[in-house]
């Protein structure tokens, strides 16, 4: 048997990790240590489910536990991790109510996050799931039974996301606290969200903050109390974000003094020697900002966790900074982005200019009539692309994979709109929108003419 190597949770970070750690080293004896009973879950298909487009929560779980028992990698189920020392590279544990030790010669620490809660008065008794893990859905999905008023408090992708699917069945209020539910957009791409959102039912709240919880004699949920108004609800959804999971490391790691979690460099590895962290308890690159950034992200997740997994057996691997790229469906439209939005460029002393277009989704002769919406931030001076948001009833979600790939390679506006893509008269007309997009931005830049 050769080395061991410890990961402490059994999500998409710590579970990449260990299959690419057996890969790696197929000698490695692998142990994942998970604190719940259901590992490998797919949080981004929650929302699915309260669509009742997925009939059974548990179909959100990606593999069951065999499913890693036969890639040769031991996956413990209900152990929690209550301490580590990477001194003595033992980690503290308790399961069934007793304590026990683990020994590693390599950790990897994929804690994960839980959700933040707000905490306000008379948030206990029931009516509240603040929204993250599959014992939030649980309790979520049993708690709706019979109610028809909910209210979702946070906005952001997850935010709309839910509040989205929740309004197939129910009346929906979407509080949030900023002045618009995804911050950053521009206002023509905001405009086409928020009339979609409100033509599903939901019921849009800005600038309002939650003050309390109001109950009935009976202790029973009857309303949201904000800083604007009283909300009637049966039920309230929080997801106003993450905190990372990092109790269990008592200081041994060096953390993230804004976000609390874990300081990594792009081969993860921590503070420690031996120790690699990755995942939604972790740090990132950001290929377009300094520093270290905390961009809790189910695919980015998998990434981090597989280049942990490598260099834990002994490889050779470097995460890619990120560039926060991030994909929704509003059930009827698409929401998208990647890199920086003109406020973020600003904020980080990029000379910024946003453009902003709508551009037809198929040919002239193809009806309806679809549009995509887009905007892309560029650096005035190099004309470098900084960042794409795109929304629209289809053809969203994969584009902005290609917009992503332009601003990894690190494409001007002039370049950019010139890319070789596909011409297919149902799904992507001889000027794609992405080539509209830039050939526009370009003009705004002194460059191409129209």
């Amino acid at each position: 048997m050769g080395r061991r190597i410890l990961v402490v949770g059994g999500n998409a970070a710590g579970l990449s990790a260990a299959a690419r750690a057996k890969r790696e080293d197929p000698r490695a004896e692998v142990v994942v240590l998970e604190a719940t009973e259901t590992p490998a879950v797919s949080n981004c298909n929650f929302s699915y489910v309260l669509s009742g487009r997925v009939k059974k929560l548990s179909r959100v779980q990606v593999h069951p536990p065999e499913y890693f028992t036969e890639r040769g990698i031991e996956l413990r189920t209900g152990v929690t991790v209550t301490e580590i020392d990477p001194v003595r590279r033992r980690v503290g544990t308790e399961s069934g109510g007793g304590a026990g030790e683990e020994a590693y010669d390599r950790l990897v620490y994929c804690a994960g996050s839980r959700a933040r809660k707000i905490e306000v008065p008379r948030r206990t008794g029931g009516g509240v799931t603040a929204l993250h893990s599959y014992a939030d859905m649980e309790k979520l999905v049993g708690g709706l039974e019979g109610k028809s008023g909910v209210a979702v408090i946070g906005g952001g992708f997850s935010g709309m996301s839910v509040a989205a699917a929740l309004a197939e069945k129910r009346s929906v209020a979407l509080i949030f606290g900023e002045d618009a539910p995804v911050p950053g957009l521009a206002e023509e791409l905001l405009e086409v969200v928020k009339t979609h959102l409100e033509g599903r039912g939901v019921r849009l709240l800005p600038d309002n903050r939650v003050r309390g919880y109001l109950r009935d004699g009976a202790g029973k949920l009857t309303s949201v109390e904000t800083d604007g108004e009283t909300v009637a609800c049966e039920y309230a959804v929080e997801l106003v974000g993450v905190i990372p999971n990092v109790e269990p490391l008592g200081g041994r790691l060096e953390l993230d003094a804004a976000s609390g979690a874990v300081k990594v460099d792009g081969r993860q590895c921590t503070s420690e020697d031996g120790v690699f962290a990755a995942g939604d308890c972790a740090t990132v690159r950001h290929a377009l900002l300094p520093g270290h950034r905390y961009v809790p992200n189910g695919a980015l997740a998998n990434r981090c966790g597989r280049t942990a997994g490598c260099n834990a057996a002994g490889g050779f691997s470097k995460s890619t900074a990120t560039l926060g790229t991030r994909a929704t469906e509003l059930y009827g439209l698409e929401l998208a982005q990647t890199g920086l939005s003109l406020v973020e460029a600003k904020g980080a002393g990029y000379d910024a200019v946003e453009t902003v277009v709508q551009a037809p989704l198929h040919a002239a002769f193809h009806l309806p009539r679809a549009l995509l919406t887009c905007s892309a931030v560029a650096e005035r001076g190099t004309g470098r692309i900084l960042g794409v948001r795109l929304t629209g009833p289809y053809g969203a979600n994969l584009r902005i994979n290609a917009a992503a790939t332009v601003i990894a390679a690190g494409m001007d506006a002039e370049t950019a709109c010139g890319l070789d893509y596909a011409y297919h008269p149902h799904s992507s007309p001889v000027w794609d929108p992405l080539l509209v997009l830039f050939r526009r931005t370009a003009k705004a830049l002194g460059g191409r003419e129209e």
